[in-house]
């Protein structure tokens, strides 16, 4: 599944409920049950789609809500393109984004352009883009 919210000023509030989600998909992942005719159904997981592309360009996510995505990402299975251009997002939080998706096994893709990063945080990515994401 592919998510575009891009341009909907969601925010950091916004940012930090979409982790939260992630986390529950991920924490739920093996245990889900629905409702069919006034009883729960148990439904196996390889019939269900997944959050796979999340695209959160001009949001103002800021640091927290970059720190809160960060989380997620390190559970996600499924998460394997993010794109935050222009999402006032600075050191603290790309340094964040950084270990996150080095803690994930999913994560392909990520685009963090018209941020404000700095020299140490910039390093954080050179080390992410040239060691842990496919060239």
């Amino acid at each position: 599944i592919e998510l575009n919210l891009e341009c909907n000023n969601i925010a950091v509030n916004g940012a930090e409920s979409l982790a939260s989600y992630i986390i529950y998909q991920y924490r739920y992942k093996n245990n889900i049950y629905v409702p069919n005719n006034n009883k729960y159904k148990y439904v196996d997981k390889s019939d269900l789609s997944y959050l796979q592309v999340l695209k959160l360009s001009f949001n103002f996510v800021c640091n927290e809500g970059a720190i809160a995505l960060a989380e997620a990402i390190s559970m996600s299975e499924d998460l394997n393109t993010l794109t935050l251009m222009n999402n006032n997002i600075s050191s603290e939080g790309l340094i964040a984004l950084c270990k996150g998706i080095k803690q994930s096994n999913s994560i392909k893709s990520i685009t963090l352009f018209g941020n404000n990063f700095d020299q140490t945080s910039g390093g954080h990515y050179f080390d992410l883009v040239h060691n842990y994401l496919p060239k």
